[in-house]
């Protein structure tokens, strides 16, 4: 089992009601990550069109979720 920080923002911040937690998980990658997360709070964003910070780098869905590692789950921005 990995553990790893999950820093929320915005959308994720206000659905969760956290700003950061430590979260426990079987993942195998920052998707399936996601998808417990999503599924676990509500989150309701297709992982689509999600982006994912490891550390200060944008990383794939697909990557690897290290243990120890620092996850910001990125949703969608509107701005003008």
């Amino acid at each position: 089992m990995k553990r790893v920080r999950v820093d929320y923002y915005a959308y994720f911040r206000e659905k969760r009601g956290l700003s950061t937690e430590q979260v426990s998980t079987h993942a195998a990658t920052l998707g399936d990550l996601y998808c417990e997360l999503s599924e676990k709070h509500g989150l309701n964003l297709p992982a689509s069109v999600v982006k994912v910070i490891v550390g200060d780098e944008f990383v794939p869905m697909g990557s690897m979720v290290k243990d120890g590692a620092t996850v910001v789950f990125v949703p969608p921005v509107a701005g003008g």
